[in-house]
């Protein structure tokens, strides 16, 4: 099998067929696709079955709901494919043959993942232009060079964390399992590529993400989104050798450190009470004068902060 395709599928009874067929029609006869139905309350379960009945590259996985980390997981573990990706339910694939491009280049060039531009689909518009993204260098690059474009800036850039605009050799994910429910890519993504010595960036589109109102994203704040600090502390650990990539794991942490703040006293929410870490980031030297001084702010008196440096909602 050349490539594994893994859908996680909750509640998308309209958009599943038309996901599969979008990696149907990538012409690649060396596939499965493995439709992982995470409790669905829709039809999204008889729908994965009938696709299944209808083509044999598919494979269906019904599990009690979960989450998206463990339906990912569920799928990598059924996965025999020489190259693994990952697809939305709600999304789908460009007309761009992009999967027989990446296996082309990952059977060509010594490298360990293939990565892509993905469009993103706004009430029926495409949104994203390739001026925005200008920033990126395209073909092969070292992994450590790739993961410092990737979160330059709080990922300002075309490539994304996410997991879908990306073919990966199997060898170097089968034993990464994603952990958390809510910011997995962000987890996932540094842990995988941080193994990773080269990468090859396409100047193509061949993904489409859709706007789903109904995802973390768009709900008001819970305090689910602290997770993300949680996995910005390990981050840390990870990448110390990488200079760069440690100071904007510092600067991002500090930063919505902050914002977390001002909305769980903005909805009611427990704050995240981890003081000690922000100080011993906040503090590193490395940090530019600006950054620390507003971080030093926030930390003698958030009263103070809002009040004249906040610019937050």
């Amino acid at each position: 099998m050349k490539i594994s395709v893994i859908i996680p599928v909750y509640n998308c009874e309209d958009k599943i067929k038309r996901c599969v067929d979008s990696i149907l029609a990538q012409g690649i006869k060396e596939l499965e696709i493995i439709l992982v139905n995470d409790g669905s309350i829709d039809n999204s379960a008889e729908i994965c079955n009938q696709i299944m009945k209808n083509e044999p590259r598919v494979k269906v996985i019904h599990q009690k709901n979960a989450g998206i980390s463990e339906a990912r997981n569920a799928g990598m573990k059924k996965a025999v494919g020489k190259y693994i990706t990952f697809v939305d339910a709600d999304d789908y694939l460009t007309e761009n043959p992009i999967y027989e491009k990446a296996i082309n280049i990952l059977e060509k060039e010594n490298v360990e993942v293939v990565t892509w531009l993905w469009q993103y689909e706004q009430q029926g518009k495409y949104v994203v232009s390739k001026k925005k993204i200008s920033n990126i260098p395209y073909g092969k690059i070292s992994g450590k060079s790739f993961l410092d474009i990737l979160y330059k800036g709080n990922y300002a850039n075309g490539m994304v964390v996410g997991v879908w605009n990306k073919l990966y050799k199997r060898e170097l994910v089968e034993n990464e399992y994603f952990k958390y429910r809510y910011n997995e890519d962000d987890d996932w993504s540094i842990c995988v590529l941080s193994k990773v010595s080269w990468v090859y960036s396409l100047n193509e589109f061949g993904y489409i993400y859709t706007e789903n109102v109904n995802s973390v994203t768009h709900q008001k704040f819970s305090g689910k989104e602290y997770n993300m600090l949680d996995i910005l502390r390990d981050r840390e650990v990870l990448i110390k050798e990488d200079d760069f990539l440690r100071i904007e794991t510092l600067k991002l942490y500090c930063n919505l450190y902050i914002e977390y703040y001002y909305k769980a006293v903005q909805y009611g929410v427990p704050l995240y009470d981890d003081k000690k870490t922000y100080n011993q980031f906040r503090k590193n030297k490395r940090i530019n004068l600006k950054s620390r001084i507003r971080f030093d702010i926030f930390s003698f008196s958030p009263y103070i902060y809002k009040k004249f440096i906040w610019r937050g909602k």
